[in-house]
Protein backbone atom coordinates (compact mmCIF):
# COMPACT_ATOMS: atom_id res chain seq x y z
CA UNK A 1 0.00 0.00 0.00
CA UNK A 2 3.11 2.28 0.85
CA UNK A 3 4.67 1.66 -2.25
CA UNK A 4 1.50 2.45 -4.68
CA UNK A 5 1.65 5.85 -3.45
CA UNK A 6 5.56 6.12 -3.90
CA UNK A 7 6.58 5.68 -0.33
CA UNK A 8 9.57 3.60 0.25
CA UNK A 9 10.20 0.77 3.31
CA UNK A 10 12.63 -1.01 4.65
CA UNK A 11 11.73 -3.59 6.77
CA UNK A 12 14.04 -5.06 10.07
CA UNK A 13 13.44 -7.93 11.95
CA UNK A 14 15.93 -7.22 14.72
CA UNK A 15 16.89 -10.67 16.88
CA UNK A 16 17.21 -8.58 19.99
CA UNK A 17 16.70 -5.21 21.36
CA UNK A 18 19.97 -5.34 23.63
CA UNK A 19 21.94 -4.12 22.36
CA UNK A 20 20.71 -1.97 19.67
CA UNK A 21 22.08 -3.24 16.63
CA UNK A 22 24.85 -0.25 14.73
CA UNK A 23 23.42 -1.34 11.18
CA UNK A 24 20.05 0.07 13.12
CA UNK A 25 21.70 3.47 13.34
CA UNK A 26 23.20 3.70 10.16
CA UNK A 27 20.13 2.65 8.04
CA UNK A 28 18.08 5.02 10.69
CA UNK A 29 20.92 7.87 9.49
CA UNK A 30 18.96 7.13 5.82
CA UNK A 31 15.85 7.63 6.48
CA UNK A 32 13.33 9.75 6.54
CA UNK A 33 11.13 8.24 9.88
CA UNK A 34 12.03 5.50 12.16
CA UNK A 35 8.81 3.20 13.05
CA UNK A 36 8.76 0.65 15.65
CA UNK A 37 6.05 -1.74 14.97
CA UNK A 38 5.22 -4.02 18.28
CA UNK A 39 3.03 -6.55 19.53
CA UNK A 40 3.88 -6.00 22.96
CA UNK A 41 3.59 -2.89 25.52
CA UNK A 42 4.92 0.47 23.58
CA UNK A 43 6.09 1.84 26.55
CA UNK A 44 9.59 0.75 27.36
CA UNK A 45 9.59 -1.28 24.30
CA UNK A 46 12.16 -1.59 21.49
CA UNK A 47 11.26 1.46 19.87
CA UNK A 48 11.74 3.45 23.42
CA UNK A 49 15.67 1.51 22.97
CA UNK A 50 16.34 2.07 19.24
CA UNK A 51 15.29 6.16 20.13
CA UNK A 52 17.18 6.60 22.85
CA UNK A 53 20.15 4.51 20.98
CA UNK A 54 19.80 7.12 17.92
CA UNK A 55 19.72 10.18 19.91
CA UNK A 56 22.87 8.52 21.79
CA UNK A 57 24.55 8.34 18.14
CA UNK A 58 23.42 12.12 17.56
CA UNK A 59 20.74 10.47 15.00
CA UNK A 60 17.99 13.45 14.68
CA UNK A 61 15.86 10.95 12.34
CA UNK A 62 11.90 11.17 13.89
CA UNK A 63 10.88 7.89 15.53
CA UNK A 64 7.08 6.89 16.00
CA UNK A 65 6.53 3.73 18.28
CA UNK A 66 3.67 1.70 17.62
CA UNK A 67 2.74 -0.72 20.14
CA UNK A 68 0.10 -1.80 22.99
CA UNK A 69 -1.47 1.25 25.29
CA UNK A 70 -0.12 0.47 28.90
CA UNK A 71 -3.27 -0.27 30.16
CA UNK A 72 -5.79 -3.20 30.95
CA UNK A 73 -7.46 -4.15 27.92
CA UNK A 74 -10.58 -6.27 27.62
CA UNK A 75 -10.47 -9.62 26.72
CA UNK A 76 -10.69 -10.48 23.07
CA UNK A 77 -9.47 -12.12 20.27
CA UNK A 78 -5.93 -10.91 19.13
CA UNK A 79 -7.19 -9.54 15.72
CA UNK A 80 -9.68 -7.98 17.40
CA UNK A 81 -7.37 -6.07 20.26
CA UNK A 82 -5.06 -5.44 17.43
CA UNK A 83 -7.71 -3.82 15.45
CA UNK A 84 -8.51 -1.48 18.45
CA UNK A 85 -5.57 0.13 19.39
CA UNK A 86 -4.64 0.74 16.11
CA UNK A 87 -2.46 -2.15 15.66
CA UNK A 88 -3.39 -2.83 11.65
CA UNK A 89 -1.85 -2.85 7.98
CA UNK A 90 -4.53 -0.22 7.13
CA UNK A 91 -3.89 2.38 9.93
CA UNK A 92 -0.24 2.14 10.04
CA UNK A 93 0.26 2.80 6.59
CA UNK A 94 -1.97 5.51 6.68
CA UNK A 95 -0.39 6.65 9.71
CA UNK A 96 2.75 6.73 7.79
CA UNK A 97 1.41 8.36 4.59
CA UNK A 98 0.21 11.23 7.43
CA UNK A 99 3.68 11.72 9.14
CA UNK A 100 5.35 11.66 5.69
CA UNK A 101 3.06 14.21 4.27
CA UNK A 102 3.75 16.42 7.47
CA UNK A 103 0.02 16.26 9.18
CA UNK A 104 0.81 14.14 11.74
CA UNK A 105 3.38 13.87 14.64
CA UNK A 106 6.23 12.65 14.37
CA UNK A 107 6.67 13.49 11.01
CA UNK A 108 9.24 12.40 8.50
CA UNK A 109 12.40 14.30 7.59
CA UNK A 110 11.87 16.37 4.60
CA UNK A 111 13.00 14.89 1.33
CA UNK A 112 16.17 16.50 -0.68
CA UNK A 113 14.80 19.51 -2.04
CA UNK A 114 15.29 17.86 -5.64
CA UNK A 115 12.77 15.46 -4.87
CA UNK A 116 10.55 17.36 -2.52
CA UNK A 117 8.27 18.99 -4.90
CA UNK A 118 7.54 16.03 -6.74
CA UNK A 119 7.07 13.59 -4.26
CA UNK A 120 5.10 15.47 -2.68
CA UNK A 121 2.43 16.11 -5.38
CA UNK A 122 2.72 12.63 -5.78
CA UNK A 123 1.92 11.13 -2.53
CA UNK A 124 -1.04 14.17 -2.56
CA UNK A 125 -2.77 13.05 -5.49
CA UNK A 126 -2.11 9.55 -4.54
CA UNK A 127 -3.67 9.43 -0.78
CA UNK A 128 -6.30 11.74 -2.31
CA UNK A 129 -7.51 9.16 -4.64
CA UNK A 130 -7.50 6.53 -2.01
CA UNK A 131 -10.38 8.11 0.66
Amino acid sequence: RLADQGIGATVIDPRWVVPVAPSIITMAREHRIVISIEDGIRVGGVGTRVRQELRAAGVDTAVDEIGLPDEFLDHAERAEILAAVGLTSQTIARNVVAQVLGMKVPVARPLPAENAAEASLEARSDSEGTR
